[in-house]
């Protein structure tokens, strides 16, 4: 079945046979009891052959026994965890209350019943000190909540900041360009003595001044988003 499933190769089959073989034979050198005396409630299955299959002499067959171990149990643990997640859980239930929930729950499963917890003197004063550590995880809390909007509001503004610079980049790149222009047509007019050309060089630094006065405003704004910052 396992050839057949494509979880073993053929050229091992041999192999893995003659060792399960010397596997069984030795079996009485390990001890029958360990074997007769198993005990599915209290004894572990993997700890048994990891025992008795440890060394090289079994390699390939301790393989194929974790692979049906494996198998043979599924998904049942984790679904079985799940089941319990399912009954444990409460509106606004939080992350970390469900997993407190669940060491405690598989604590005392673990110990056979609530009844077999020991109250230990450190688990005692765990519970008296609770209070204690449940309002400082709201303060933590609180201060992380604060530190997040106060990154967040930096952030913020140091994006604003960074787009009011490309900002006055750009308009100091076009009162460069107008006056170049008002420049070239005053040299037209000069040449050619035609006074359209004063016109338009005047209409392009008239411009030129209203992106100058942008210009002014653009830093202003820029000096008090960084007043802000520094603050």
């Amino acid at each position: 079945m396992l050839l057949n499933s494509g979880r073993v190769e053929d050229k091992d089959c041999d192999t893995l046979l003659q060792q399960y073989g010397m596997f069984i034979d030795k079996i009485p050198v390990f001890g029958n009891h360990r074997f007769a005396d198993f005990n599915p409630s209290v004894d572990r299955v993997h700890r048994l052959f990891n025992e008795c299959m440890a060394g090289e002499s079994y390699k390939g067959l301790f393989e194929v026994v974790k692979l049906l171990l494996v198998l043979s149990h599924g998904q049942s643990t984790v679904e079985r965890g799940f089941s319990i997640n399912k009954e444990m859980e409460v509106e606004n239930l939080k992350e970390h209350t469900i997993i407190a929930e669940r060491l405690v729950c598989d604590h005392v499963r673990n110990v056979g019943g609530i009844l077999n917890v020991e109250l230990s003197k450190p688990l005692l004063l765990s519970v008296k000190l609770s209070r204690q550590r449940y309002d400082r995880y709201l303060e933590d809390e609180r201060t992380k909540k604060k530190t997040q909007q106060e990154q967040s509001k930096r952030k913020s503004l140091l994006e604003e900041i960074d787009e009011i610079k490309k900002k006055k980049r750009r308009v100091d790149s076009d009162i460069k360009s107008l006056n170049e222009t008002a420049d070239e047509l005053c040299l037209k007019a000069e040449s050619t003595g035609k006074l359209t050309f004063v016109t338009q060089a005047n209409s392009v630094r008239k411009t030129a001044k209203d992106k100058i006065q942008e210009l002014t405003d653009l830093d202003t704004s820029l000096n008090s988003k960084l007043e802000k910052l520094k603050e």
